[in-house]
């Protein structure tokens, strides 16, 4: 049986480059959510295309019942805007940072939950997050590192979604042997996508984030769950 993966997010960019990169296994099925299909004939014959909105509860759910089990699920959608002061946002704009970096988040992980409890072994969630969204990197960050402060706080939280779904998945236990779940996120890097160019060029190819990304989902295991990883396997603080 091949190890079936969703990834949220796959038209473009790192969610593309994912999807592509698993695919070049046939030991994997990857359904890769688009808000429009692709022409079928240009996909890979392992990758099956879903038409999900991260914001749309009813486009969520109708995707959730078309994918009958699950072995990884990766979230790659979120809203970037532009660099913006945090003290300079309204609340309304703040919101708009949080509805798809945290809510929409939540509301994926919810409803592909029945998914990925059926059948055997440990399952994973990975929440593509963002250094932006570590506190202890952001504490000592400069004007120019820090990219946006409303992004920054949507990574932080969602950082703390990994956390808490990684309690609550797995029971609270303590015992690493007991864990059914393994959740993390997982910081891509600067990358030369269209979220990335808006703060300067230089940023890497995102075929190299997935590439590295594809190495850490592969290799994590039960006590590696609630660590915040980087693209290359670095762990980052919380």
């Amino acid at each position: 049986m091949p190890t079936n993966i969703l990834i949220i997010g796959a038209s473009r960019g790192l969610g593309l480059a994912l999807a592509q990169e698993f695919a070049s296994d046939p030991n994997y099925h990857i359904y890769a959510s688009v808000r429009s299909p692709a022409p079928d004939n240009r996909l890979p014959a392992n990758i099956t295309q879903v038409i999900l909105d991260i914001t749309d509860d009813t486009s969520i759910h109708t995707a959730a019942s078309s994918i009958p089990a699950l072995d990884i699920l990766i979230v790659n959608a979120a809203f970037g805007g532009d660099p913006e002061r945090l003290t300079d946002v309204s609340p309304e704009r703040l919101l708009e940072y949080l509805q798809p970096n945290v809510v929409g988040v939540h509301r994926v992980v919810r409803a592909f939950l029945p998914s990925l409890r059926k059948g055997e072994g440990v399952k994973k969630i990975i929440l593509i997050s963002s250094y932006q969204g570590s506190l202890e990197g952001q504490k000592h960050a400069s004007a120019e590192e820090s990219y946006s402060g409303p992004y920054s706080v949507s990574k932080a939280a969602m950082n703390m979604l990994a956390v808490q779904y990684h309690n609550e998945l797995n029971g609270y236990t303590k015992e690493v042997d007991e864990r059914r779940f393994v959740v993390v996120p997982i910081h891509p890097g600067w990358m030369a996508t269209d979220m990335g160019k808006k703060g300067g060029d230089g940023g890497q190819d995102p075929r190299i984030s997935a590439k590295g990304i594809v190495g850490v989902v592969n290799g994590l295991k039960k006590e590696d769950s609630a660590v915040f990883y980087q693209w290359d396997g670095k762990v980052l603080p919380w």
